[in-house]
């Protein structure tokens, strides 16, 4: 099986992405732009050659997915704050529906794949050298380009190869798709009056946190062990004799101890009950009092809040009128999809 460079598909906001929350084949509607960024280019290359004879989950037109190819992008949901911080129940289900999107956005791209490839359509040398170009810049702060790409195990080749397919489906659906015409103002009006929920801010807490697991068949010795430990830390905090990035990295057990414990910004829900109320409640900047949760105990730092707030139509009608265009591209799209799967031979292993 060729080396695949891409997690997913992003053509005109066809977002066929790994988020664990759509049904197979759906497209994401929030997703106005045609671009995937660098790190997702690059982080989902083959880690070198698979073993002999692997396990194959589906097959479209002779093209193969592996159990390692699966698994390998399961990694990237796994390891991030937001699945981290799910109960156990929870994440069992987000598993099983994320495999379902990468099966499904596998079949998806090897489609349009096929049909861009069936229409001729062409990218020039000069497009894919720019596309590389924005690439380097990206990785510009740290491990270059080539770095990044010797780590995973592909060559410039490769690379070149799997932006010309992408290119060439954006292509293919840009030319689907162009005679679609732009909102009107009354259009956008109404959208805005029908869904003013959509519009409502809710309030929003960035936050860093240090994470002490305790597996939930621990005894009580060794619970308070844990937090003896948890307030060892918090006290070596507040007496300035380590920072929290510092001390997340190296006593964390989440993954987010990489980021020095940041968990970037979220909305109340995300999070379990007890890490949720002291998130929202305690002060800015300053190391709370240790948290207690079924993953644990917390130390958690809040970096800003952002109170609730309903957005005016004069700030949105622009990107409404946006979504709507978006929406019926991407309805073409999903339709057009839906008919290469019906032509298609799709076989599914398991």
């Amino acid at each position: 099986m060729q080396k695949q460079v891409f997690a997913c598909v992003m053509m005109l906001g066809v977002a066929v992405a790994i988020t664990g929350c759509k049904e197979e084949s759906q497209v994401d509607v929030q997703q106005p732009e045609a671009v995937m960024t660098a790190e997702m280019a690059v982080a989902d290359v083959s880690e070198g050659a698979e073993a002999a004879a692997p396990e194959i989950v589906v097959t479209v037109n002779g093209e193969t997915l592996s159990r390692v190819d699966v698994d390998r992008q399961m990694q990237q949901v796994l390891g991030s704050p937001q699945f981290a911080s799910l109960p156990p129940e929870q994440a069992a289900m987000v598993m099983q529906q994320v495999q379902g999107q990468i099966v499904s956005q596998f079949i998806d791209q090897t489609l349009l794949r096929g049909a861009a490839d069936a229409a001729d359509v062409v990218v020039t040398d000069e497009a894919v050298e720019e596309y590389i170009e924005e690439l380097r810049t990206y990785f510009a702060g740290g491990d270059s380009l080539e770095a990044r790409m010797a780590m995973q195990g592909i060559t410039l080749e490769d690379l070149r190869r799997d932006i010309v397919a992408d290119m060439k489906i954006r292509s293919l659906l840009d030319q689907m798709t162009e005679s679609i015409a732009a909102a009107d103002e009354e259009q956008v009006r109404a959208f805005y009056d029908e869904n003013r929920e959509m519009f409502s801010v809710p309030e929003l807490v960035s936050a860093s946190h240090i994470l002490i697991q305790v597996e939930g068949e621990a005894d009580e010795a060794e619970r308070e062990a844990a937090k003896a430990k948890m307030v060892e830390i918090r006290e070596k905090l507040l007496a300035g004799e380590a920072t929290f990035d510092e001390a997340a990295q190296e006593h964390s057990s989440c993954p987010s101890s990489e980021r020095g414990g940041d968990l970037g910004q979220f909305a109340r829900g995300q999070m379990v009950p007890a890490f949720e109320e002291a998130a929202f409640t305690q002060p800015i900047g300053v190391v709370g009092e240790v948290v207690e949760t079924d993953f644990g105990y917390h130390l958690i730092l809040v970096s800003e809040r952002q109170e609730a707030a309903e957005q005016d139509f004069a700030d949105v009608k622009d990107d409404i009128a946006e979504q709507l265009v978006m929406g019926e591209k991407q309805e073409m799209v999903q339709q057009y999809l839906e008919r290469l799967r019906e032509e298609a031979n799709i076989q599914y292993t398991e």
